[in-house]
């Protein structure tokens, strides 16, 4: 009798001793193989996330560099165009030949006195004083006016000094009444030296 519950003890000791094995065994396998691999699961799928959102930042930052490539290129012609308002020793004789043709279009007679700055400091502007005394018909000195008020070159007009004199002339039975127009203006240019990006050091 002793035996038989000897017998089913020991079966009993047994059947307890293969569970606690199996359960030490299966904590083992999730301890060394499924914890490792879900954290390497983790692991990749924290870097396949960041990736996609560095891919999506580099997408973004590809159509910012492109939109602004684009809003560049429109804006490139409007500050070439603000550059032709200011002088620099690279166009003041242009800007010295365009104002004895306006006069010259215009039938008027022109003097103009200006004193170029010997040195233009790099990207500062510069404000130089310019005087134009002029003479000519009425008519033609207001067209002659109109058109200076419309160059390139900015030029702030200060002080205008306006006198008109009658002259008369016979030719002929008829006599011919002209209005001469003496005009002196006292204006400020802008001088402006830009970076030469073509100039080798």
């Amino acid at each position: 009798m002793n035996s038989n519950n000897s017998k089913k003890h020991s079966s009993k000791q047994k059947a307890l001793n293969s569970s606690i094995f199996i359960i030490i065994l299966i904590i083992l396998i999730v301890y060394l193989a499924v914890i490792p691999t879900i954290k390497k699961i983790k692991k990749i799928s924290t870097e396949i996330i960041n990736e996609k959102i560095n891919i999506v930042n580099k997408v973004s930052r590809e159509k910012n560099i492109k939109k602004l490539t684009v809003e560049l290129k429109e804006i490139e012609p409007k500050i070439a165009d603000f550059k032709k308002i200011f002088i620099n020793e690279k166009n003041q004789i242009e800007f010295i030949e365009s104002l004895e043709k306006l006069a010259n279009k215009h039938n008027i007679e022109q003097t103009i006195t200006i004193k170029p700055p010997d040195n233009i400091p790099l990207n500062k502007l510069t404000t130089v004083s310019i005087t134009i005394d002029s003479k000519g018909e009425l008519s033609n000195m207001n067209n002659y006016l109109k058109a200076l008020e419309s160059l390139d070159y900015q030029i702030n007009i200060n002080d205008i000094n306006f006198d008109t004199k009658t002259i008369s002339s016979v030719d002929g039975n008829s006599t011919n009444i002209n209005t001469i127009a003496s005009m002196k203006i006292l204006a400020d240019t802008f001088w402006k030296r830009y970076e030469d990006k073509n100039k080798i050091n």
